[in-house]
């Protein structure tokens, strides 16, 4: 019974210590980078995403990272997942629901008097939607997604400190998926 006890006891004091050291370890050291998921640097010459590639690597971006949610909010001709990847400080992501609201009730004046909404503009965060890809010869844009939400979630850069203290991001990586695999063929 004694030995049970120390090995259990062990066992617990090693998980705190497994869950301390994760807290303290850099949120990137866990995003996988694009070159390691595609097999090719971003923008590499002669190597184009497949669109199945391009939604897995923002589901693993959702997984290791507080800072992005990746939505499916449709599906193409060619039944492909449209997806919006929302990027933001982890604490805003929290509060997403919050700061809808906050849009909705901005965003018709029958439900919200002026008076009302000066609170809710100092309240709620800029909203930026960038769309990608709408033509199929436009492969650049998708690459740049994947690129540009990687270093969002990876760099300590202040300024991308500012962008995701400040803006709830909807970044759509490709608006024409079919077109995206249909270049790659």
């Amino acid at each position: 019974m004694q030995r049970f006890g120390r090995s259990r006891s062990f066992s617990f004091l090693f998980g705190i210590f497994l869950l301390s050291w994760s807290a303290l370890r850099p949120a990137s050291a866990a995003v996988p980078s694009p070159e390691n998921h595609f097999g090719h640097k971003i923008g590499a010459d002669r190597e184009l995403l497949d669109w199945e590639k391009v939604v897995s690597y923002f589901r693993l971006l959702e997984k290791s990272s507080d800072r992005i949610r990746v939505a499916e909010y449709g599906r193409t001709a060619e039944n492909r997942p449209l997806i919006v990847a929302t990027i933001a400080a982890p604490e805003t992501l929290r509060k997403l629901d919050r700061y809808k609201d906050i849009q909705r009730r901005l965003a018709d004046p029958r439900i919200t008097t002026a008076a009302e909404a000066e609170p809710l503009f100092k309240e709620g965060k800029n909203i930026v939607l960038i769309t990608c890809s709408i033509h199929a010869t436009e492969v650049a844009a998708t690459h740049t997604a994947v690129e540009f939400a990687y270093r969002l979630l990876t760099e300590n850069n202040p300024r991308f400190s500012a962008i995701l203290n400040n803006t709830l991001l909807l970044l759509a990586p490709s608006i024409n998926p079919d077109g995206v695999d249909i270049v790659k063929k």
